[in-house]
């Protein structure tokens, strides 16, 4: 379990992670179907948070990030500044979390893999490729994204019926909320007192995404402040928490609710359990 904790936090950092969440996931619960209910919960819970840590480290591993790294105009060092210690930090509370889990081997009977297809992970990495210069603005990005765009209708369009359009489809409504309310006067009037120091916006942020999500908490309350480190520290933070937190939480539900729907209730109780636990930490840590 430990193994493939510290295999989501690392591959987030590259996949981002919603990516590495549902990679991982139903990978983890069909090689975890002769262990107890309990431990498939423990583990599915460990990935998604150790999804959610491993993904603050770059720009690109989680929506919020890369909204904020444009919207502020940060620089690469000065993210990194942001990001590093928060990333470093959350590694140490993950291992030190795995400590308490009962190490457990799983049977692996593996068939025999399918031949890869060559041409298509060439041309996903040469998209990734351009995609993450883009992000550090090497590329010009109204150029590459239609560019890109069109080569997946042309090479991969089989890929889009994979989009769980359902999932994409509750956040646009999170989004066109958010919006709705930056408009109304009154709210303005709130927020814009309300996230008006530093410890305001870091600990307001936090709990603001534990019901309308991180990613909408950010673009509401980047309108209304120039403190952008502590933003960037409590959508992250905010991530852990409840299950609507963020959009890779609810990814890693819906997955773990398909495989194993009669564990659901208790996997929403010990995730919001660990949760919030790590994100007191973490709180306590970067918010004093």
């Amino acid at each position: 379990m430990t193994s493939v904790t510290f295999l989501s936090f690392f591959g987030a950092m590259i996949l981002s992670n919603d990516i590495a969440i549902l990679t991982l996931m139903p990978i983890y619960l069909r090689l975890a179907k002769d262990l107890s209910a309990r431990l498939k919960v423990i583990g599915s819970t460990l990935i998604i948070m150790a999804a959610n840590s491993g993904a603050i480290l770059f720009p690109f591993g989680k929506s919020q990030n890369l909204y904020m790294y444009g919207f502020y105009h940060v620089s690469v060092g000065e993210f990194f500044k942001w990001s590093a210690s928060l990333t470093v930090v959350s590694l140490i509370l993950m291992f030190i979390i795995t400590r308490f889990v009962r190490a457990t081997p799983l049977d692996i009977n593996l068939r025999p893999a399918n031949k890869v297809d060559n041409g298509r992970l060439v041309f996903l990495g040469i998209t990734g490729l351009i995609l993450v210069a883009t992000i550090f603005g090497w590329t010009p990005f109204n150029v590459v994204i239609p560019l890109i765009l069109i080569a997946f209708l042309i090479y991969r369009h089989d890929m889009l019926k994979l989009v769980d359009y359902g999932l994409l489809a509750t956040f646009l409504f999170f989004f066109i909320a958010t919006n709705n309310l930056a408009h109304i006067e009154a709210v303005r009037n709130l927020i814009g007192t309300l996230f008006n120091t530093k410890s305001h916006v870091l600990f307001g942020t936090f709990f603001l995404s534990q019901f309308i999500s991180n990613v909408p908490s950010t673009i509401l309350i980047s309108t209304f402040t120039d403190h952008a480190r502590e933003l960037f520290i409590g959508s992250n933070i905010g991530g852990l928490g409840t299950v609507v937190a963020s959009m890779a939480n609810l990814i890693g539900y819906r997955v773990f609710r398909q495989i194993e729907p009669d564990s659901s209730a208790t996997f929403m109780k010990l995730f919001m359990v660990v949760n919030f636990v790590m994100a007191a930490i973490l709180l306590v840590i970067f918010g004093l």
